[in-house]
């Protein structure tokens, strides 16, 4: 430290960083130097901190969801926040009375949660929301994190209610290699009315960046070739339910895509999916005849929009004039 002088005075040693120090006394006198004595109890130097915990970001999430800022009314929910202070974070409660009952400070527990990419430290429990919200509404809500010394600070935000289920509107395909021939690179592209929640598309999938996949394009025989995408393992089929191709000369036989060599995907852009086709597996992928067809997709119900609400299961047409696929 910075003090050097007789024991019997007073010594201030300044700056000290903050943290737990010891200090000890040895004798000096001219150019002989002492041994050091025992050390002190330890001594705390607080942490001269005046600013409120910084709350990087806060969301509310659907029980069961992977996506953050929509709820169904009556929906189970839970509330996220990431709070961050060099003194350390006390408390962290959030007044949610405008979504739930009587909510008016709900304490937060402290953990590690991921929702979409964002890291949250502190989660409420399961709340339930107001049964009676009406479509549309966007009620807010406050979160309060208090550090160790007293300093508080806040981040508001909303929640948007929707009560209405995701309609198919599109399916189409773009080649990148032969018309009329499925190749890699080629893309699907189904388009939904609303966002949608991407763990309801791949189990546990963020919507960041793209889900590896497998596409399956079976042969139909003497009926229609249809396409189905499922999981990178190749092992469950995911929430795009399947979408008959029009006609029964893409495959002469059942095909895959991306089960070997560069992986088929698939990317998330609010309402809209697109599917790109790995390396396929097989030499029995043709090229379809010039005359064209008319896809149709079917959705699956187990896909849904980012409250939860799962997509009706229309049949739907693809639109434009009929033309081959891929």
């Amino acid at each position: 430290g910075a003090c050097a002088t007789a024991a019997s005075s007073p010594c201030l040693d300044s700056p000290v960083p903050a943290g737990t120090w010891t200090y000890g006394v040895r004798g000096v006198l001219a150019s002989w130097t002492g041994s050091e004595g025992p050390t002190g109890a330890p001594v705390v130097v607080p942490v001269n901190d005046v600013a409120p915990p910084a709350i990087a970001a806060v969301g509310i999430v659907r029980s069961g969801g992977g996506a953050e800022g929509a709820i169904r009314p009556g929906a189970t929910y839970y509330v996220y926040a990431d709070a961050a202070d060099p003194s350390g974070v006390g408390t962290v409660r959030a007044d949610l009375s405008a979504i739930s009952t009587g909510a008016t400070a709900v304490a937060l527990s402290s953990g590690s949660w991921v929702v979409e990419g964002i890291a949250y430290g502190w989660r409420s429990g399961a709340l339930v929301a107001v049964s009676s919200l009406p479509d549309g509404a966007t009620p807010g809500y406050t979160v309060t994190a208090i550090d160790r010394v007293g300093n508080a600070g806040q981040r508001s935000s909303t929640v948007r209610i929707d009560a209405v289920a995701p309609t198919p509107v599109d399916v189409q395909t773009v080649s990148a290699g032969t018309v009329g021939r499925a190749d890699a690179g080629d893309r699907v592209v189904l388009t939904f009315s609303e966002s949608l929640d991407p763990a309801s598309i791949v189990g546990g999938w963020s919507g960041k960046g793209t889900a590896s996949a497998v596409v399956r394009i079976t042969d139909g025989g003497t009926g229609n070739d249809v396409l189905t995408v499922w999981n990178s393992s190749n092992t469950v089929q995911t929430g795009l339910g399947s979408i008959d191709l029009g006609r029964s000369d893409y495959v002469s036989g059942n095909a895959t895509f991306g089960a070997g060599g560069a992986v088929s995907s698939i990317g998330l852009a609010g309402a809209v999916v697109t599917v790109t086709l790995g390396t396929s597996n097989t030499s029995s992928r043709t090229i379809a005849g010039t005359s064209g067809a008319t896809m149709s997709w079917t959705p699956a119900a187990t896909t849904t929009d980012r409250a939860g609400n799962a997509c009706v299961t229309t049949v739907t047409a693809e639109s434009g004039a009929t033309d081959r696929e891929f």
